[in-house]
């Protein structure tokens, strides 16, 4: 077996992953890490008869790899102060699962052993499967002659167990299909990339999250920004950045048209009702964050070192947030993985973490130089701000570190980026 069978079928396997049947769990969640680990066992024992020596040098240079590492290292050293040892050792599973993951897209992407078409249609393919399952559950909704409202929100979330979690990833893997489409330069497959760009903004509209609304929102200010500032340097070519306008500016209207007229625009499911909420302390989903980020903080101001143990904020918030909960929903997670890692695991975790995603971003980055511009790359480049903002806003919104489909997001974009080299795109 060469290396490059072994990566094309680890990647398709991390694939399949995504859409095995929950076998009557509430939440998949614990099927698809499950695929994820058999993925990486397999990989594993087949490493050694088909991966050079040098290979897994080279890929364990990398700072990525690094930082994640100490970050593993100081959550362990958190159980020392956990109050649940049986939490710990499942989070810990987890996050074991995510760095044997990371070890190898690392592995097969810097050493070129994937092509960037084939990863593409990968991520483009599960973008379309779990866009046409939120898409059908609208069609059933609207068939039984139901005008969509809020209500129904949760009812199109597809095959994903939550409707925040089907909205980022959408939103996150959109830019892909689009950079497939850019790379074919077939004609049948923009007018296919546009319909799907449309109907991925239409369903995001249906799903009304908010989060999604802020990404796409920031995701637009910072495109403007890189273009205005692109138009001005030498490198900037109006041709070269048609596809943004037709991929994702005209498919925001044009959703936003379809959306208006098929919904009653007094619903809370109207775009700028949703948007309104935003600021509206009154809110109980925002009163619940804001109370879960001060009790994360206050904790964090005591016990700045260590935290409560990795995989027990759960069990520790419960004691400090339950005399303002009215209900007996309690928070499984502090909605913002920034500070549940430093309530956890303590300030050292909570700074390789955060390295960690910084030392991804620099490999962005350098994609992004002068140098690599010049080559009229630039349209690539900025498609993967959407990516970009999406996870960070997730990051502080809600909890994609412990979520699969948003593993799978990110172990796509730390491949393709790595995949960017100046042949490949």
């Amino acid at each position: 077996m060469t290396s490059k069978y072994l990566a094309n079928g680890y990647f398709l396997a991390l694939f399949v992953s995504l859409f095995l049947p929950g076998f009557g769990s509430i939440d998949k969640m614990s099927t698809i890490y499950l695929g994820f680990s058999v993925s990486n066992f397999l990989a594993f024992l087949l490493i050694p008869f088909c991966i050079k020596n040098s290979e897994i040098k080279f890929t364990l240079k990398s700072p990525v790899f690094y930082f994640y590492l100490t970050f593993i290292v100081f959550s362990i050293i958190s159980m020392l102060n956990a109050i649940n040892i049986v939490e710990s050792i499942v989070r810990l599973n987890q996050i074991f699962t995510f760095f044997s993951s990371l070890f190898l897209v690392l592995l097969f992407s810097k050493n070129k052993m994937i092509s960037l078409n084939f990863l593409l249609s990968i991520i483009s393919i599960s973008l379309v499967i779990d866009l046409g399952a939120s898409l059908y559950q609208y069609y059933k909704i609207t068939e039984a002659g139901f005008t969509f409202s809020f209500q129904y929100s949760d009812l199109v979330r597809g095959i994903s167990s939550n409707k925040n979690i089907l909205a980022a990833s959408l939103l996150f893997r959109l830019p892909f299909i689009i950079m497939l489409a850019i790379k074919i330069k077939n004609n049948f497959f923009y007018i296919i990339t546009f319909i799907v760009s449309s109907l991925v903004f239409f369903d995001l509209y249906l799903l009304a999250s908010r989060a999604i609304y802020l990404s796409i929102f920031l995701s637009l200010i910072l495109i403007s920004i890189s273009l205005f500032y692109l138009r001005i340097s030498s490198a900037f070519k109006l041709k070269k950045i048609k596809n943004i306008l037709i991929f994702i500016i005209l498919p925001i209207l044009t959703a936003y048209f379809i959306f208006n007229i098929t919904i009653d625009k007094s619903d809370e499911v109207n775009i700028t009702n949703r948007i309104e909420s935003i600021n509206d302390s009154q809110d109980q989903s925002v009163k619940e964050r804001m109370l879960f980020y001060t009790s994360a903080i206050k904790y964090i101001s005591k016990n700045p070192f260590i935290g409560c143990g990795v995989g027990n904020w759960k069990i520790k918030s419960i004691e400090l947030v339950s005399e303002n909960l009215k209900s007996y929903i309690v928070p499984y997670n502090a909605h913002n993985d920034f500070l549940e890692v430093f309530a956890e695991s303590g300030i050292f975790a909570f700074l390789a973490f955060v390295f960690f995603f910084i030392s991804i971003i620099r490999v962005y980055f350098k994609k992004s130089s002068l140098k690599y511009r010049l080559q009229n790359n630039y349209e690539t480049l900025i498609l993967l701000l959407i990516p970009v903002v999406t996870y960070f806003i997730d990051l502080n919104l809600n909890f994609p570190s412990t979520r699969p489909y948003m593993i799978f997001c990110l172990l796509m974009f730390i491949s393709v980026i790595h995949l960017l080299e100046k042949n490949e795109v």
